[in-house]
């Protein structure tokens, strides 16, 4: 009689452990696919460079493109439901653009003749930010991606805002 006991409360306590087991990792998923989803936007976001040495390039190869304005160019940012406007400020920005790809001097050359479509894109990235998102490094990063969209090449690797100011 006491092995049948014992077999019975062995068997219960297993039935036991599987079931905390189960529920302890079916509780704790979500956590672990949240991390992984934070880390993806977080590496994105840093843009991390995860190119293989044929892809890379030295510092002999960048080339900057300095554009400056007159006055500060302003772009007022999206209303958080309070009546308070807040916008960006900034006097120009540098590209810094990589001499080492293809069709370099058609798309430097485009590059330099389009200020217009560029700085277009860079007040298009700053109106989706409000004055509590509103990052420089998002804006910087959101634009290099859209202008190497536009160009269809990857010649941009950065982007410097000259006066950077958020009011």
């Amino acid at each position: 009689m006491k092995k049948g006991i014992y077999a019975f409360l062995a068997m219960m306590l297993t039935i036991i452990v599987v079931t905390a087991s189960i529920g302890f990792i079916y509780v704790n998923s979500p956590k672990y696919t949240k991390t992984d989803g934070l880390i993806k936007k977080v590496a994105k976001m840093l843009k991390l460079d995860l190119r293989t040495s044929e892809d890379s390039y030295n510092s002999e190869d960048l080339v900057n493109v300095e554009v400056k304005y007159k006055k500060k160019k302003k772009i007022l940012l999206k209303t958080e439901g309070k009546m308070s406007v807040h916008f960006i400020t900034y006097k120009g920005y540098t590209l810094t653009l990589n001499s080492k790809v293809e069709d370099y001097k058609k798309l430097s050359k485009k590059i330099t003749d389009n200020n217009t479509a560029i700085n277009e894109i860079i007040n298009e990235n700053a109106k989706q930010f409000s004055y509590k998102t509103a990052s420089e490094i998002q804006l910087i990063n959101g634009s290099i991606d859209d202008i190497n969209e536009m160009l269809e090449s990857d010649i941009v690797i950065g982007l410097e805002i000259t006066d950077y100011t958020l009011k």
